[in-house]
């Protein structure tokens, strides 16, 4: 029989302390019960998470991902320039990740997605994070995978 493969999705990798002991207490749990399970973490900083963890991580969105420049360097740009970018670079560079996303879902038999933040509307703009939870929910039903909502 082959390892299980868990998939974790969650604000990981921002130095915040509950995100990530509740990020450590997953892992060790998981591995406590699964002894051959092969965990990855979808996350905002996957380098922070891999590092931090020993663990392979994905940005939870493209504009995460290591060289993305920032959205604020182009907030002075004016409109045009602006819509420009969401038109060409943007919508395109989303497309991509879903099939990233794909890739990454795919085998994987469950995903859970632990209550780090699933309640706070603090900063929250429609395409951040009830996106990436209904992106990543679709996704995973597509690859066939389990869908946990857990509360810690």
């Amino acid at each position: 029989m082959k390892p299980k493969k868990i998939g974790f999705l969650g604000l990981f990798g921002q130095q915040n302390l509950g995100n990530e002991c509740t990020l450590q207490a997953i892992l060790f749990n998981a591995r406590k019960h699964i002894p051959d399970v092969k965990i990855h973490c979808i996350c905002t900083d996957p380098g922070d998470t891999s590092s931090r963890h020993n663990i392979p991580a994905f940005p939870i969105a493209h504009r995460f991902a290591d060289g993305f420049n920032s959205r604020k360097e182009w907030e002075s740009h004016g409109f045009l320039r602006r819509s420009l970018r969401k038109v060409f670079v943007q919508i395109p560079m989303e497309l991509l990740h879903w099939g990233k996303a794909i890739r990454i879902l795919k085998g994987t038999e469950m995903l859970a997605m632990p209550g780090t933040g699933f309640l706070s509307d603090y900063a929250t703009r429609p395409f951040s994070w009830p996106y990436f939870i209904f992106k990543w929910s679709l996704i995973a039903k597509l690859c066939g995978c389990k869908l946990l909502f857990v509360s810690v």
